[in-house]
């Protein structure tokens, strides 16, 4: 076992090296670097995987265990399939999962799903929404966290098409969903950090993907694994004729090392309505000294499942203009609501949270104030 992962780590460096070079020959941002990156079948994870299996190697040989950024009520819960795959001897997974099979493009999003189909489907996830691959180690656990509200044909059509993909990508994950209570005007930034910190208790993960319901996957090449930067993934999306509308884009599925989205103190909570919180998110990223990392449109490929039109909050101009002050002290950090339960589905985890009301209704107009989602 020594051999293959000194081998391993020859290749990872060699690869790294190639990657390199590419960099410096004459590309001088980072969404170039991306782009070689991918050329290189994925190896995108690479320098990122080979220093996290050193990490992991010594945390074992040790005895220590987990990985120290776990935070210490989450260490009981965090010892998970995969963990104790490699205490038992496994391989790690490719670095290259040998499953894939490209462009998936068509796919049928007017296809009216069962659950339990699904569920039958996919018996192998243990209940609330956890897999990982049985043969050998995942390199990454991933969270996935799911903003929802009364769009239950949406997400079973995105469970049908993302867990394939994800099993493909040989990633150890654990679905969440997470749902505002009430008929209150929608806030999303403050039901994913709350979503964020309960996940945080039930599962040991490395990264966490925010993850509209309405946004399916085209191609399994565009890897959710973790890197060094947050990774913007779906950069093309069918609506949009596969074009980044605007270089600030965030929105719709974005990656965060666990520590980096604490870095950025989270979402902001003062964007009540639909839009706003993302285009903020892109400042704190900056603000942070963090860049923004995007794979290339012929892999970061998105179908969007139709829905009706939603309005946008009306005091996000304002609120943009204080996006980097303001997020010292509006985000994980200072986010309060209650958490009325956690359901744990076959294929997902539940969670419904009370984030309280809109009140100062003088900032939208009554065309604005209905359900967003």
């Amino acid at each position: 076992m020594n051999v293959v992962f000194i081998v391993g780590v020859v290749f990872l460096i060699y690869s790294t090296d190639n990657v390199k070079a590419e960099f410096n020959a004459g590309t001088e941002n980072l969404a170039n670097l991306m782009n070689a990156v991918y050329k290189h079948r994925i190896a995108d994870i690479i320098t990122e995987a080979s220093r996290q299996d050193q990490l992991h190697v010594q945390d074992y040989l040790n005895g220590t265990g987990l990985p120290h950024r776990i935070p210490t009520q989450g260490r009981l819960q965090a010892k998970t399939n995969a963990s104790k795959a490699f205490l038992q001897g496994k391989q790690l997974c490719p670095i290259i999962p040998l499953e894939l099979v490209g462009n998936i493009s068509d796919v049928n999003l007017t296809m009216p799903m069962n659950i339990d189909d699904l569920i039958a489907e996919h018996a192998d996830v243990l209940n609330g929404g956890e897999w990982a691959p049985l043969d050998c180690v995942a390199r990454h656990r991933v969270a996935f966290v799911i903003p929802y509200r009364d769009r239950w044909s949406h997400l079973k059509s995105l469970l049908h098409h993302l867990i394939p993909v994800l099993k493909r990508q040989q990633i150890h994950f654990r679905i969440f969903v997470v749902e505002q209570y009430g008929k209150d005007i929608f806030n999303k930034g403050r039901i994913m950090n709350a979503a964020f910190r309960e996940a945080l208790k039930l599962f040991d993960f490395h990264c966490v993907t925010f993850h509209d319901v309405d946004l399916v996957p085209e191609d399994d090449r565009n890897i959710y694994s973790c890197v060094e930067m947050p990774k913007h993934m779906s950069v093309g999306i069918d609506k949009f004729d596969y074009r980044l509308t605007y270089d600030q884009l965030v929105g719709g599925v974005l990656m965060f090392r666990t520590e980096h989205f604490q870095q950025v103190n989270g979402y902001s909570n003062m964007y009540w309505g639909w839009g706003g919180e993302d285009d903020d998110m892109y400042r704190r990223i900056w603000h942070q000294r963090l860049r923004v990392h995007r794979p290339p449109t012929n892999v970061a490929r998105y179908k969007m499942i139709k829905h009706d039109t939603r309005e946008l909050s009306k005091n996000r101009r304002e609120l943009m203009k204080t996006a980097a002050i303001r997020s010292k002290t509006d985000g994980l950090n200072s986010i309060q609501y209650d958490l009325l339960f956690t359901h744990t589905e076959k294929l997902f985890t539940h969670f419904l949270v009370d984030i309280g009301h809109f009140e100062d209704t003088d900032q939208l107009d009554d065309s604005q104030i209905f359900d967003f989602y």
